[in-house]
């Protein structure tokens, strides 16, 4: 589902503490402050203390909510963390790929330690 980001009005909402006391409207009604919801429960996912959620179904992240920026350029940041991550651990698997090789491991056995075809076995052997 996409959304795109519009001004919205605001209406009054529960103070709770560290956010404001205003809530954005969705689909003409005041938005629920609610606990985030974990996409992937086993990945890090900073996405702020809460979410909005309308009783459409509609959820926006609080941090989108106050600071839309800031928000993207927090987003842009992770990814670009995790990039450098995922490079990083690329190159240890491969690494690790050729020492096991080096060491006597059968291709055979390494396609399927690494659950690659051997076809991208035998590349990145290379």
């Amino acid at each position: 589902m996409t959304a795109v980001l519009e001004p919205q009005q605001t209406a009054p909402a529960a103070p709770t503490p560290g956010r404001a006391a205003v809530a954005p409207l969705h689909c003409g009604a005041a938005m629920l402050e609610v606990e985030p919801l974990d996409s992937l429960a086993w990945a890090y996912l900073p996405s702020g203390l809460a979410e909005w959620a309308c009783p459409c179904g509609f959820r926006l992240d609080a941090g989108v909510a106050d600071d839309p920026l800031l928000a993207v350029r927090t987003s842009s940041a992770r990814v670009e963390s995790l990039q450098w991550e995922l490079d990083a651990a690329q190159e240890h698997f491969e690494q690790t790929l050729r020492t096991a090789a080096a060491l006597g491991a059968g291709r055979a056995a390494l396609s399927m330690a690494a659950g690659l075809p051997a076809a991208e076995l035998a590349e990145l052997l290379r």
